[in-house]
Formats: structure tokens, sequence, C-alpha cells
């Protein structure tokens, strides 16, 4: 019960949402990172503060036989 308590008053202010990204990364880059590396993008992009975190991250898997099948374009914007 008292982590319930605490969490609860720590989440005033803050808010946790839910992003659907499909990244396109170079061949043999370990897509496992990306939850950290977003994590530090944001960080620096909102001045270094350390206040944005992944809650969960979670590598879905390889879709780009459906990218090069259904949205070939896609892959070279």
């Amino acid at each position: 019960m008292k982590r319930q308590v605490k969490a609860i008053a720590e989440s005033k202010g803050v808010r946790v949402v839910n992003v659907s990204l499909d990244v396109i990364l170079p061949a043999g880059k370990d897509a496992n990172d990306i939850p950290g590396l977003i994590e530090e993008t944001m960080n620096e992009a909102y001045d270094g503060s350390g206040f944005f975190r992944i809650a969960a991250g979670d590598v879905g898997g390889d879709i780009t036989d459906i990218y090069e099948r259904d949205y070939p374009d896609e892959l070279f914007i």
C-alpha cells in the first residue's frame, strides 16, 4: 500500500502517453536500443532536464517486408 500512495503523490503533474513509431534504421543495428535513444534525444531536446523517461518500451519486430510491399516510397523519404 505504501508504494501505491507514494506513486500517487509523485505522479502529480506528469502523464504517461503511448506513442507508436515505425522507425527506419540501418540494417544490422540493434532495434532494442531505440527506446533508450528516444529517451536521451527527448531529454536533450528539452534542456537536458532528465525529466522524460520511457516507462515501458517494446520492439515489435521487423516489418520491412510490409513496407517494401505496401509502401515502398516511404523507405526512401
